[in-house]
């Protein structure tokens, strides 16, 4: 009954919804099934990015990587009747939470929702303090013994802690 208002509200709360059609007979169709990637990972390595992608026949398409909104890589290829598997190698050059989208394009293709799928790494770089300075006298001075200590730090109000996961993730 109300699975439009609920996708809606899905959406509106950054959830992404997948799905699949059963059943459709002879239509041509091309969908990415999973993309994987490590969930952790150092700043510096080589990270893979490994997409299965299914085809109901052999053709060409191309496969493009995004890493965090970016396109990093394409590929032309040649997709098998069934199951055709891609490999990535990206470098990321920042520590903090990547998403990395992969898109197929394929001339013989019913459904352009599902030609998408992402994965998520959390890049790790130098560790980082986060202080919140309730106290700024008492933030200051453990800011100073930690700096003392060659740690990063960085020193923020409470009021301005950042409500994003992949903000916060970099500590």
């Amino acid at each position: 009954g109300g699975g439009q208002a609920e996708a809606a509200l899905a959406a509106s709360r950054d959830i992404v919804i997948e799905t699949r059609t059963i059943g459709l007979g002879g239509g041509d169709e091309v969908y990415v099934e999973r993309v994987v990637t490590p969930s952790t990972a150092n700043l510096g390595e080589s990270i893979e990015v490994g997409a299965d992608i299914r085809s109901s026949v052999r053709q060409p398409a191309t496969v493009r990587l995004f890493a965090s909104g970016e396109l990093v890589d394409t590929k032309p290829v040649t997709l098998d009747a069934g199951l055709t598997h891609i490999t990535f190698d990206v470098r990321p050059t920042e520590a903090r939470l990547h998403t990395f989208r992969v898109v197929v394009e394929a001339a013989r293709d019913t459904f352009s929702q599902n030609d998408r799928g992402d994965s998520i790494t959390i890049v790790k770089g130098e560790p980082r303090t986060l202080v919140l300075a309730g106290d700024e006298l008492v933030a200051d001075e453990l800011v100073d013994a930690l700096t003392a200590q060659r740690q990063q730090v960085d020193s923020i109000v409470p009021e301005a802690l950042p409500t994003d996961f992949g903000e916060l993730a970099t500590y």
